[in-house]
């Protein structure tokens, strides 16, 4: 937790009308450094939230929740 890397993208181009997708790839990383051990038991974490502005003044917020689908990669 004491270190977190942000990613800001807009994606209002890449919008379709009608349904679109979201995908993540997520990396992470977990070497143990001189300054941090970091063990055997690290987890990695995600956060996602979007704002949609609808032409019509209507807000549409999308986050991330137990929902969302995720696998692991080899």
């Amino acid at each position: 937790p004491d270190y977190q890397n942000i990613d800001t993208i807009q994606l209002g181009k890449l919008l379709r009308k009608g349904k679109n997708t979201i995908a993540l790839s997520v990396v992470h990383y977990a070497k143990s450094t001189p300054n941090y051990n970091y063990g055997n038991n690290v987890k990695a974490g995600l956060l996602f939230n979007m704002l949609i502005e609808v032409g019509s003044g209507e807000n549409i917020l999308i986050v991330s929740d137990t929902s969302w689908k995720a696998m692991e990669s080899n």
